[in-house]
């Protein structure tokens, strides 16, 4: 549940990352985090002094008003005591009745924040790499075995790559997988890496993220 959201910005194998959050205690986090955050129903429906049901905006002022005419509730998620978030329903389509309803929501607020906690607990085993195809920042692990290394190519171009009959291309694959571990910026690597692009089969922003180190 949380590998994949941390392969996002952490790009490794699945073994890696299953080796380092076998050394975090995900149990105790997740227990802290939820114990952290309360779904409470807001009744009265004030907020900061405005009655939700004579909200200045016309749309949030009937949108209330459906809720609570049709006997639902409105909810709001407290994070040490703190109102962090106001929910009028559990999903666009449905009204809340009771606070339960509202769990769903709550949840997922918590795996948020417990995502925040494991990257944080494995950041020491990573370095910077380069910016992500969507801005956020993307890391790889300082010591890179061979399933890392072929980690930080995205799916396609692995299969091009582990499908080439270049000899030069398999020679390079060859090398890697013999490895224990892979030197990025050592010269062997830095010139495979060439060889791969040469032949076609790295993008140019995949091939920029294995150079710029």
């Amino acid at each position: 549940m949380y590998k994949e959201r941390l392969k996002k910005n952490f790009k490794c194998s699945d073994a890696t990352m299953d080796t380092l959050l076998a050394g975090v205690d995900i149990p105790t986090i997740e227990a802290e985090e939820d114990a952290k955050m309360e779904l409470r129903v807001i009744d009265p429906p004030i907020i900061n002094g405005v009655t939700l049901t004579e909200h200045p905006n016309a749309i949030q002022r009937r949108k209330y008003k459906d809720i609570l005419d049709n006997g639902g509730v409105v909810c709001g998620l407290y994070e040490n005591d703190m109102l962090i978030l106001l929910m009028p329903k559990p999903n666009a389509t449905t009204i809340g009745t009771t606070v339960d309803d509202f769990a769903e929501n709550k949840g997922a607020f918590v795996k948020n924040k417990v995502v925040g906690r494991l990257a944080a607990a494995i950041d020491d085993s990573f370095e910077p790499a380069a910016k992500g195809r969507k801005g956020m920042k993307l890391k790889r692990p300082k010591t890179l075995t061979p399933d890392d290394f072929w980690a930080q190519l995205m799916p396609q171009e692995l299969t091009a790559v582990q499908a080439s009959t270049v000899q030069a291309v398999e020679d390079f694959v060859e090398l890697i997988n013999g490895k224990t571990t892979v030197a990025l910026k050592s010269t062997p690597i830095q010139d495979g890496i060439t060889t791969l692009n040469v032949n076609g089969l790295l993008s140019p922003r995949t091939f920029q993220e294995l150079t710029e180190v």
